[in-house]
C-alpha cells in the first residue's frame, strides 16, 4: 500500500475511533462524577506503568523487525502469545501481591487489563508492519461502538443497574480491552492460516526484538512517567475534584497527540524499510500541516472552553479551561515530538528518543514539587508545558545539525506548497 493512501486510511478510520473514544470518555465521566473517575483514572496510568515494564515495550522491536523483513512475521507471532503466557503469570503476581488499597474493582480485572493492553500493543505491531490500517482500525472501531452504546443506555438510565451504574460502568471500561485483544488475535491468525504455521523466531531473532524492546522501554517509561506523573502530584496537593478536572485535560492532550500519532504508525515501517529517500521531506511537511490543524484547533478551544467544558462534561468540570490554556503549547509540542520521534525510531535512533524523554521528565519532576503546591493544576499544566517544549527542541535540534535544515522548515507552510498538496490530491 502506498504511504499516501496508507495515510489516508488510518487517520480516517483511526479518526472515527478518536470521536468513539472521547465520547465514551464523556459518558464515564458524566457517570462516575469528577472525583471518582479522576482517582479512576490515576489508577489506569499506575496500570499503564505496569504494563510497560512488564510487556518490556515489545510491541517496538516486533514493529521494527516485522517491517524490515516480514518473513519473521508467523515466528514473531507465536513468539508475542509465548510471551503472553509468562506476563500473564507476573501480572498475577503484581497485583495479588500489591492489591491496591484504591481498588474498585477485584483484582482480577486489573489482571485482564494488564495483559489485554500488552496483547494489543503487540498484535497491532503486527498489523502495522503488514500495513494493515483497515482491519485494526474497524476491529476496535466495532468494539468502541459497541461500549458507547452500553455507557449512552447506562448514562440515561435505559439499563436496570441497582444503583451500581458506576462499577458497571467500570467493569464495561475494563473488559473491552480483552474483547478488544481477541478480535485482534483471532482475525491475525485467521488471515494468515497460523494454525498451520507453527514457525517459532531463531535464538538470534529473539535477542534482537529483546534488546531493541529494551531500549524502546527506557524510552516509553521516561515518556510515559514525563506525560504522567503530573497525576501524583497532583493527587498529593490537590483535591479530588482538581484531579479529576486535570486528567480530563490531559486527556484532551492525548487525543491531540492521537492524530500524529496515526501519522506515525503508518510512517514507521515505511521509514524501518530504509528505502525511502523522501521520508524526511516528509516529516517536514506533516510537522507543518499539524501546525495548521493545531491553530485551528487552539483557536476553538480559547474561544468555546470556558462553557463547553462544562456543559459537555459536568458542572463539576469548571475547572479544565484555564487549566488547558497553559496546556495548550505543551500540546502543540508533543504533536510535533511524536512526528519527529517516528521518524528516528523507524531509523533505529530511538537513544535519541529516551534522551529527549528523561529530559521532559527531569523539567516536568521539578517543576512539579516547585509550584504544585502553591499553583495547583495551573502550574501542573504549565510545567508539563515546560517540559513538553524542551522534549520538541531537543529532537528538532537534532535535525537541524545532522540534516542541514531551518527549524522554520518544519512549521511554516507557503501557499505553494498548499496547492501542491491539493495538486497531487487530485492526481491520486
Amino acid at each position: 500500500m502506498q504511504f499516501e493512501k496508507a495515510l489516508t486510511y488510518n487517520i480516517t478510520l483511526k479518526l472515527l475511533n478518536v470521536i468513539t473514544a472521547f465520547f465514551i470518555n464523556v459518558l464515564f465521566v458524566r457517570i462516575t462524577g469528577a472525583g471518582i473517575s479522576g482517582n479512576f483514572f490515576y489508577l489506569i496510568t499506575i496500570l499503564s506503568f505496569f504494563i510497560l515494564i512488564i510487556g518490556i515495550s515489545m510491541e517496538s522491536g516486533i514493529t521494527f523487525y516485522a517491517s524490515g523483513n516480514q518473513n519473521n512475521l508467523t515466528s514473531l507471532a507465536w513468539l508475542v502469545l509465548c510471551a503472553s503466557v509468562i506476563q500473564i503469570i507476573i501480572s498475577c503476581v503484581v497485583i495479588f501481591f500489591i492489591n491496591p488499597t484504591t481498588s474498585f474493582l477485584p483484582p482480577f480485572y486489573y489482571v485482564i487489563f494488564i495483559i489485554s493492553n500488552i496483547l494489543i500493543s503487540n498484535f497491532s505491531g503486527l498489523y502495522v508492519s503488514l500495513k494493515w490500517f483497515i482491519p485494526l482500525n474497524i476491529i476496535i472501531l466495532c468494539i468502541n461502538i459497541f461500549i458507547l452504546l452500553c455507557f449512552f443506555l447506562i448514562e440515561k438510565g435505559y439499563i436496570e443497574t441497582n444503583d451500581r451504574s458506576v462499577a458497571i460502568t467500570q467493569k464495561i471500561f475494563m473488559l473491552a480491552f480483552l474483547i478488544q485483544s481477541f478480535g485482534l488475535i483471532i482475525f491475525f491468525f485467521i488471515k494468515n492460516k497460523m494454525y498451520l504455521k507453527w514457525t517459532f523466531p531463531s535464538f538470534q531473532l529473539c535477542k534482537n526484538v529483546f534488546k531493541f524492546s529494551m531500549l524502546a522501554l527506557v524510552g516509553n517509561i521516561s515518556f510515559l512517567l514525563a506525560t504522567r506523573i503530573d497525576y501524583a502530584f497532583v493527587k498529593v496537593f490537590c483535591t479530588a475534584v482538581e484531579l479529576g478536572n486535570y486528567v480530563q485535560v490531559s486527556k484532551i492532550a492525548q487525543m491531540f497527540v492521537i492524530v500524529p500519532g496515526m501519522i506515525a504508525s503508518v510512517k514507521y515501517p515505511y521509514t524501518a524499510m530504509e528505502n525511502n529517500n523522501d521520508m524526511l521531506a516528509k516529516v517536514q511537511w506533516l510537522c507543518k500541516l499539524m501546525t495548521v490543524v493545531f491553530i485551528i484547533a487552539a483557536i476553538f478551544i480559547i474561544l468555546t472552553g470556558k462553557w463547553l467544558f462544562p456543559w459537555f462534561f459536568g458542572n463539576e468540570f469548571n475547572l479544565m479551561y484555564p487549566a488547558i490554556l497553559f496546556y495548550l503549547p505543551g500540546i502543540f509540542c508533543l504533536c510535533i515530538t511524536t512526528i519527529l520521534a517516528a521518524y528516528l525510531g523507524g531509523k533505529g535512533l530511538i537513544y535519541l528518543n529516551v534522551i529527549a524523554s528523561l529530559i521532559a521528565l527531569f523539567i516536568v519532576v521539578i517543576g512539579d514539587l516547585l509550584f504544585i503546591p502553591k499553583w495547583g493544576i495551573i502550574a501542573a499544566s504549565a510545567v508539563s508545558s515546560a517540559g513538553y517544549v524542551a522534549c520538541m527542541l531537543f529532537l528538532l535540534r537534532y535535525y537541524v545539525i545532522k540534516f542541514n535544515i531551518r527549524s522554520s522548515e518544519f512549521f511554516k507552510l507557503s501557499l505553494t506548497e498548499l496547492r501542491l498538496m491539493l495538486l497531487n490530491k487530485k492526481r491520486n
